[in-house]
């Protein structure tokens, strides 16, 4: 056993997978996809703001020959599916820019990795491994159209179970091998897998990735203890209402210590112009 930074802090997570080698075998193993790309973007935006929530994708790379986007992002908190659905569409109708044409000359696939705690979800919602969403048209003789080949893919690596794909499968157990902060090193062959292992070694975090990590624990343990104050007072107050409530003072509290209104939206799902309205 060797003693690593997990994969659930954001840095750590980023700062694996942006490596362009890793990045495409796992979009390979995933997606089933092979793409060619030299570089990663981590925090990429698009130039111009789509819609009314200013969005930035953990990982971004195209492989313009091929015409494919792909989008990792990496997600602790329960309710993602709207969220991500709606990072997805984005990558989509960015490419439209005039009513004469309203083409996708470019496949769009986000992979969205969840390393947060889903128990408390329904199990119906969250039990799974691998979940896809994809656009495809079928006629009625159940064929596929090929029109729609975008896909939107959700990864658990907490609930790895018997249906999980082999060529997945060693990707999510390494993720969820390392939350802990411990990896047995012995069980994964793949030389990808292995430098993987190297990348998030606790001998081989910086001290600025260290300090982010600090940070982002503070807010984790943070929001999770008022999550679960916010689900107590949803009973009492009326769910959904005393949802937003706790949401709106767990905003000002971030706001107060100086948290970025970008991290703040991310973190209560509320919207940044939601967010700017609370001190008015």
């Amino acid at each position: 056993m060797i003693d690593v930074a997990s994969l659930r802090f954001d840095v750590i997570f980023k700062k694996a997978f942006s490596l362009p080698e890793v990045f495409t075998q796992f979009v390979r193993d995933v997606l089933g996809i092979s793409i060619h790309v030299d570089r990663v973007i981590q925090d990429y935006r698009y130039p111009e703001p789509i819609g009314f929530v200013d969005i930035v994708y953990d990982l971004f790379a195209e492989d313009v020959e091929n015409r494919v986007i792909v989008e990792i992002q990496h997600v602790k908190e329960i309710d993602f599916f709207d969220r991500f659905l709606y990072y997805h569409l984005i990558g989509i109708i960015q490419q439209v820019k005039s009513y004469t044409d309203y083409r996708f000359p470019k496949t769009v696939y986000t992979v969205v990795v969840v390393t947060g705690d889903t128990r408390s979800r329904n199990e119906h919602v969250t039990r799974f491994s691998v979940a896809t969403s994809q656009m495809e048209a079928f006629n009625e003789f159940n064929q596929p159209l090929g029109i729609y080949p975008h896909r939107l893919v959700f990864l658990n690596p907490r609930t790895i179970n018997e249906r999980t794909p082999e060529n997945i499968r060693a990707w999510l157990e390494l993720i969820d091998d390392s939350l802990d902060e411990q990896v047995d090193e012995t069980r994964y062959d793949s030389p990808l897998l292995q430098q993987v292992i190297e990348e998030i070694k606790r001998d081989n975090v910086t001290p600025q990735e260290l300090s982010q990590i600090k940070d982002e624990a503070v807010l984790e343990r943070y929001f999770r203890e008022s999550f679960e104050d916010g689900h107590k007072e949803g009973h009492e107050e009326g769910h959904e209402e005393g949802r937003k409530t706790r949401e709106r003072e767990i905003a000002r509290s971030m706001l107060a210590r100086g948290v970025d209104v970008v991290l703040v939206a991310e973190v209560t799902g509320l919207s940044q112009e939601e967010i700017e309205n609370l001190n008015g």
